[in-house]
């Protein structure tokens, strides 16, 4: 550039994009910023994936999806042989988060206005689909790790 930066790394329409070194001065001296980029931003020394499931029990799968960047929640929705409800044969539900304010009502289980990263941990029990007299404790735990608005589905 003009200002005599130099950027030797990937892009990405236009963009700095992946792995990639800028050198820039900065008060006479030469600076080094190696590492990750993401839309032309420097994101850190190495990939930090958006979230992380670091623990689930009698609980078949998690999907995380990024629902925008105009508010900070982490909302939860509950699915069951296909249904996706708020509270389809749960019980005991307990939600715990980092930050936040917890939130349950018939449109919005979850927390509201967040920092990030965000670590989650939800639990609750439900009647086995097999059998129904048995009860399962069911538990997950996840850290989100970028800003944004979050929809959480677990399938039970």
């Amino acid at each position: 550039w003009q200002t005599g930066e130099i950027y030797k790394g990937q892009w990405k329409k236009g963009l700095r994009e992946g792995n990639g070194t800028l050198i820039f001065n900065t008060e006479g001296r030469d600076s080094i910023l190696a590492g990750i980029w993401k839309d032309d931003k420097y994101i850190g020394k190495e990939n930090v994936s958006p979230y992380v499931i670091g623990y689930r029990n009698n609980i078949g799968r998690v999907t995380c999806m990024k629902a925008g960047d105009e508010r900070s929640y982490v909302k939860y929705k509950f699915s069951r042989s296909g249904e996706a409800s708020s509270f389809i044969a749960i019980s005991d539900l307990m939600l715990q988060g980092s930050s936040g304010t917890e939130n349950i009502s018939t449109n919005f289980t979850g927390f509201e206005d967040i920092t990030f990263p965000f670590e989650g941990k939800v639990q609750f029990t439900s009647p086995s689909t097999l059998n129904p007299t048995i009860i399962l404790n069911c538990e997950l735990r996840l850290k989100i790790n970028e800003p944004g608005s979050w929809l959480v589905t677990i399938y039970y």
